[in-house]
């Protein structure tokens, strides 16, 4: 062997001894909540796609210890019980079987009566009996690692006692003597970050990038989840330690309760279970945002390339056909068109109006037609939009060629997908409908993904429209993109 590649493989085993190693391919973390009953959500579920499922949360009691007798000393079992020691060996040996990686997740947003004082367990005259406890477990349990999720009042707590940064260093130090990982979700927000000093001490840095409470906003918007991750790898968590979070469910507001599983979603709003949004997003507005197939797909991808992969919150809320969970595993391939996401147009009162995507027009926009064997029809109309001042300069436009009634409740569906680029992989963009005069007479909003997918809008004329009297307009805005349309139906919603 020469010097020099004994010198580096030198290196690479000195480094695994301290925790690192070269730079890794992307992970796919998934939680599973034990109260849902783990070895029940992981016996129904698909878990090819993942690389670590981790099972939460656990919470050592008032004495720092994590067992007691035959069952945990404080996690959350089904129907509101105590799971048991044999309990969590099980799924543990399930996620085994699997050939992924067991972790155990430590706190959760909401700290139980029966968890003991975290801010005490981890300061100086604690910290080595918790940290030793917490290995003990590691060790009886044959985990492979632990993940922190310290959250809000508590995280904050804890930085400003000085005890945060201390108890994660020991805590890494004792994962890494076995060969064992840690991790930690961290929010994006003042109050819910984790300190920098303490970033070198994890493997992963699961960002939770949902969650945001904004009226009228979705909550966990393709443009927030791109803000977190170069927020993160600005604040110094190295590309390939960064991990960003996807929801399986969604926020409801108004006469929608919160939280809305994605299961949930899909059956009680099939229609709209392939886009992001219930209803109309607006500040008083009844709503259900989430993130449909496409979007969990576009966005892993980009954590693929971006960063150093993704988490999911939480498995127990995809569909029993793990829709979102294959289109994570499409989001991992890069992307591409995903077929899944692609439903089938057509309503249940009847097409009042089909066009081909060569009756597509843009204004403020180059329009070139093409044939794509990929999307339904064999062809698609190209826009490309350039870098403009003004969001309203540039639109593609499909001239309404039957009347409509305006008392009449209609979709309007079309074929569209955007060309990725490195930053941007799906636009949320207004459609309307104006008549000759510029009056709007119905609008909504579709999101469009690097995937071929129907989207639509639903509602009401405001007016009747004569053959020839009004467009459907999709708004592009001034960012510079190409975003393609395809064939379009208008029918009548019963």
């Amino acid at each position: 062997m020469s010097k020099i590649r004994h010198a580096f493989a030198s290196l690479v085993i000195l480094g695994m001894a301290f925790g690192w190693q070269a730079q890794a391919d992307p992970v796919a973390e998934v939680y599973v909540l034990t109260g849902h009953g783990m070895n029940e959500t992981l016996k129904a579920a698909d878990l090819t796609p993942y690389s670590d499922v981790i099972l939460a949360f656990a919470h050592p009691d008032a004495d720092g210890q994590l067992v007691n007798g035959d069952s945990l000393s404080c996690m959350a079992g089904p129907n509101h019980t105590i799971a048991t020691a044999a309990d969590l060996q099980s799924a543990i040996d399930l996620i085994h079987a699997s050939g992924k990686r067991a972790i155990v997740s430590l706190g959760g947003a909401v700290i139980p009566p029966c968890a003991g004082d975290w801010a005490v367990l981890m300061d100086a005259a604690h910290r080595q009996a918790s940290v030793q406890a917490l290995s003990d477990f590691v060790d009886r349990f044959k985990l492979d690692g632990l993940d922190v999720d310290l959250e809000s009042a508590l995280l904050m707590q804890t930085v400003r006692d000085g005890n945060y940064t201390p108890f994660v260093v020991a805590l890494s130090a004792a994962m890494h003597a076995r060969g064992k990982t840690l991790s930690v979700a961290t929010g994006s927000y003042v109050g819910g970050m984790i300190p920098l000093d303490s970033i070198p001490a994890f493997d992963h840095v699961g960002v939770m990038a949902y969650d945001n409470d904004t009226p009228g906003e979705e909550h966990a918007s393709p443009a927030d989840f791109k803000s977190q991750m170069y927020l993160w790898l600005g604040r110094g968590v190295p590309r390939d330690k960064l991990v960003m979070g996807l929801p399986f469910y969604g926020h409801g507001y108004g006469n929608y309760a919160m939280p809305q599983p994605y299961h949930d979603i899909a059956v009680n709003h099939a229609p709209d279970a392939g886009a992001d949004v219930v209803g109309i997003a607006c500040t008083t507005c009844s709503f259900i945002t989430f993130n449909s197939p496409a979007t969990i797909a576009a966005k892993t991808a980009l954590a693929m390339r971006k960063a150093g992969g993704v988490m999911v919150w939480e498995l127990w809320q995809d569909t029993p056909d793990h829709v979102l969970t294959q289109a994570l595993a499409e989001g991992k391939k890069g992307v591409a068109p995903y077929p899944a996401l692609a439903a089938t147009p057509g309503a249940d009162g009847g097409v009042l109006a089909r066009f081909k995507a060569a009756q597509w027009s843009a204004s403020g926009a180059l329009m070139q037609r093409l044939a794509d064997k990929t999307v339904r029809g064999g062809a698609a109309g190209r826009v490309s939009v350039p870098l403009t001042e003004n969001p309203w300069e540039a639109s593609a436009y499909l001239p309404i060629t039957s009347g409509l009634k305006g008392s009449q409740p209609i979709e309007i569906g079309f074929w569209a997908r955007v060309q990725a680029d490195d930053v941007d992989t799906q636009f949320t963009l207004p459609v309307t409908v104006e008549n000759a005069s510029g009056a709007t007479l119905m609008n909504g909003r579709v999101t469009v993904t690097t995937a071929w997918r129907w989207v639509s809008i639903t509602g009401i004329m405001a007016a009747d429209v004569a053959p020839g009297s009004a467009d459907v307009r999709m708004m592009l805005g001034a960012a510079k993109k190409v975003v393609e349309v395809g064939n379009a139906e208008i029918v009548a919603l019963k």
